[in-house]
């Protein structure tokens, strides 16, 4: 514990530190639920969002039209070759969480994979010179490359299996389903691939119109299948076998990107911003650019979204860049010598606060410390007697250590 040893007034320097940390919680109680961005300004090489993955020590990597780089929540760092060169065309990223490497897929220059910071062509017999990279996914503890005549399953960075495969059209998503089949999206078809007796089937999409652009295919944690296409959602169903038009979900509205949790769907579109649509109450919430409000999404096409193990939401637009925000981000609740629960206490201005294993609350103030438990109303100030040996030593305790 440290205390002041007299009753002084509080430096210069010291008090616009306190006034900068109560301007910033103000600012946050404005700014709660508002997505924050990166740019170009930031150091984006490009705002053309195509992929993005977060590893195991936070570091949030992100592939653009031009290069690809990585994002520490403080500053930009490119991500290059050995040749000092940037890989180009980054539209894939996977990470083995067991291996600890990162998958790479560039639809102008095949895959890569970066393992203990080096980053290094992945090659194989099974690469033919016409052999075309589509995309990755991983499942089960394997990683699977799509390429145009071929589907590789992979168990730390060695090739378990070739499977031929003939696909014609370029290829928009892959999905590993179950463990034995593997679901891929063209243009214009949806098909499934058994990789047990490498049969591919195609699957009907109930639908009056054919997609004109992309599809986009996702699992979800409760085990729905979802199919967007250019005019809304689809679900898998396993009655008729088919996929079949949600109604009221996004009808008509073109899909680009589909990510999920627990609870929520959440669809990046061409044209229409980012929604989310929760299971159980079926409410959709639609979040959109608008260059009259800050803190709403920079561009209306949203590519890919991801949805990080620590509650950080990621969407990689067309042309404004990255945009990210907290799913757990709660509006800023007052706690004061106003309030029952800290009566004890003789002053607002906190410097210190530590949490006990008892879950027991300190507080070191401008009037000595406060002890206080948020689940009980008791209270207790120590403070600085004059008359007192065994008191505090002074008035302001800056902070705690526990011993």
């Amino acid at each position: 514990l440290r205390t002041s040893k007299s009753d002084i007034t509080l430096p210069n320097l010291f008090s616009r530190y306190v006034i900068a940390v109560l301007l910033l919680l103000i600012f946050s109680k404005t700014c709660a639920n508002k997505f924050n961005q990166l740019s170009t300004n930031d150091g984006l090489p490009n705002t053309n969002i195509k992929a993005i993955v977060q590893d195991q020590q936070g570091v949030v990597w992100i592939g653009t039209l031009m290069s690809m780089v990585k994002y520490n929540g403080y500053d930009i760092e490119p991500v290059l070759k050995k040749d000092g060169n940037h890989i180009e065309g980054v539209n894939s990223l996977k990470l083995d969480e067991e291996s600890q490497v990162m998958w790479i897929g560039s639809f102008k220059e095949g895959v890569y994979v970066f393992n203990h910071g080096v980053i290094n062509k992945f090659e194989s017999e099974y690469i033919g010179s016409d052999s075309k990279f589509q995309t990755i996914e991983k499942q089960g503890g394997h990683i699977w490359l799509l390429y145009n005549d071929r589907i590789l399953k992979i168990k730390s960075q060695q090739v378990l299996e070739s499977l031929p495969v003939k696909i014609d059209e370029s290829v928009d998503s892959l999905v590993a389903h179950k463990n034995d089949s593997l679901l891929i999206s063209t243009q214009k078809k949806v098909y499934q691939f058994h990789t047990e007796t490498k049969e591919l089937t195609e699957i009907v999409v109930q639908s009056e119109q054919t997609s004109r652009r992309l599809q986009v295919l996702h699992a979800d944690e409760q085990g729905n299948l979802w199919l967007g296409r250019s005019d809304g959602m689809y679900r898998y169903d396993a009655g008729c076998g088919c996929f079949s038009q949600v109604s009221g979900l996004l009808n008509g509205i073109e899909v680009y990107s589909i990510e999920s949790d627990s609870s929520d769907l959440w669809v990046g579109t061409a044209r229409d911003g980012l929604f989310r649509y929760n299971y159980n109450s079926q409410n959709v919430h639609q979040f959109t650019h608008n260059s009259q409000i800050s803190g709403g999404l920079s561009d209306n096409t949203v590519f890919t979204v991801y949805l990080a193990k620590d509650g950080m939401l990621w969407v990689g637009t067309f042309n404004g860049g990255v945009n990210f925000i907290h799913l757990n981000v709660l509006d800023f609740g007052l706690m004061s010598s106003k309030q029952p629960i800290l009566k004890c206490s003789e002053s607002d201005l906190v410097f210190a606060i530590y949490e006990q294993s008892d879950e027991s609350i300190w507080l070191g103030t401008a009037a000595g410390m406060v002890n206080f438990n948020p689940n009980t109303i008791g209270c207790h100030q120590y403070k600085h007697d004059p008359s007192d040996s065994k008191s505090l030593s002074g008035k302001y305790v800056y902070a705690f250590i526990e011993n």
